[in-house]
């Protein structure tokens, strides 16, 4: 690992370009932070996701000015919700009518693109195809496969596999294995409504979404032990399908990791993953990319004044991160805790629907729990 003196010095260094380390690029380098984010992928690439926006996404474009912006990219106004067990339809609800309202669907490589793309033109560094290799966090030092680069901050938004995380002992050194794979492909949209479909089977659950006209996007969940293939979960649901290409990733849920330590702190999935059968992932990526951002700035204001109390001045950002971060997720994250363990026994998961279902308005309320209405000033 270089001597930190003989590196350039960036405010901070950022691994990962999805919607957590992009956001917080954009907010770093708009406030006139030296920033760089270094990501391991060629740009833009496409990734196992649900492509869903959470509406509560449309607060964060505001504050940032970019509604018109996000507005304008290629997408698909998801007219409501349809919960399915094993391809009966139990429970149907609609969303309120205008563009604020219900999830929209982009495709994801669009999404990462456009914010990524702010970042840049804020300011922001990008290099791609680069592997960190190490992480020092005492020195703010991180070695890569295209060389050492050094950052008074560091931040990890690179994924459920974190490497920023392993290496700056945030998670566990020995994670449990997770008994499900998560499984995406592109599809034919002529045979998908504008709803959102979430599909309870006995394997798993899969959910479809419109991505635009031509397009929709399926991603299923199933235990690592299904004699089941997607492609067979496919045709079951969806007959006559051509056979598809399929992406998948693990693991689909882990415990939290430590949100940071010294000068590496956590964002993202890197941080703390939900069961995405609610859609809200990257929601939860945005806002804690943007959380991070702003407790970093006020942490880097502290250590300009007070370079001699680094550490002191590391703890005390780093208590104000995990004190928004809580709050994030902790007015929400219990449907996410309540779906994660009904995946875990699609069986009861089955019956516990259809038990919901048969009470009036129990579902629904879960339903715009997750999917709240905007406040009024966006709805206007």
């Amino acid at each position: 690992m270089s001597d930190p003196s003989q590196l350039p010095l960036y405010d901070v260094v950022i691994a990962g370009a999805g919607p957590a380390g992009a956001m917080a690029a954009l907010v770093l380098a708009r406030a006139g932070r030296r920033v760089i984010v270094l990501e391991k992928m060629r740009w833009p690439r496409e990734k196992v996701c649900g492509d869903c926006i959470n509406p509560s996404a449309w607060e964060i474009w505001r504050r940032h000015g970019l509604e018109e912006e996000f507005g304008a990219l290629p997408h698909h106004l998801s007219a409501g919700v349809c919960l399915e067990s094993a391809g009966r339809e139990l429970f149907r609800h609609d969303f309120a009518p205008g563009p604020h309202f219900g999830p929209r669907a982009v495709r994801r490589s669009d999404l990462d693109e456009w914010v990524m793309g702010r970042a840049i033109a804020a300011g922001a560094e990008f290099h791609t195809e680069i592997s960190v290799t190490a992480v020092d966090t005492t020195t703010g030092v991180i070695t890569t496969t295209q060389g050492d680069y050094h950052g008074r901050m560091i931040l990890g938004a690179d994924g459920r596999n974190s490497t920023i995380a392993r290496m700056a002992g945030l998670t566990s050194s020995r994670p449990g294995r997770c008994g499900r794979l998560a499984w995406q492909t592109t599809l034919d949209a002529s045979a998908v409504d504008g709803h959102v479909h979430m599909n309870l089977f006995p394997d798993g659950y899969y959910g479809l979404v419109r991505i635009n006209e031509k397009s929709a996007n399926m991603c299923i969940v199933m235990s690592r032990h299904s004699k089941a293939t997607p492609q067979s979960v496919l045709s079951r649901y969806i007959p006559n399908t051509r056979p598809c290409t399929w992406r998948s990733v693990t693991p689909i849920t882990r415990a939290p990791s430590t949100l940071g330590r010294g000068r590496v702190w956590l964002a993202g999935d890197a941080a703390r993953m939900v069961e995405p059968f609610t859609g809200e992932g990257i929601y939860f990526a945005l806002a804690s990319g943007e959380a991070a951002a702003d407790a970093i700035l006020h942490t880097l204001n502290g250590l300009d004044a007070t370079p001699v109390r680094a550490d002191a001045c590391l703890r005390k950002g780093l208590a104000t991160y995990q004190s928004s971060h809580a709050a994030l997720y902790g007015k929400r994250v219990w449907v996410n805790q309540f779906v994660h363990w009904c995946a875990l026994r699609p069986a009861l998961a089955m019956r516990a629907v259809r038990v919901l279902s048969a009470i009036p308005g129990a579902l629904g309320t879960l339903v715009r729990w997750v999917h709240p209405a905007p406040p009024p000033h966006a709805a206007s």
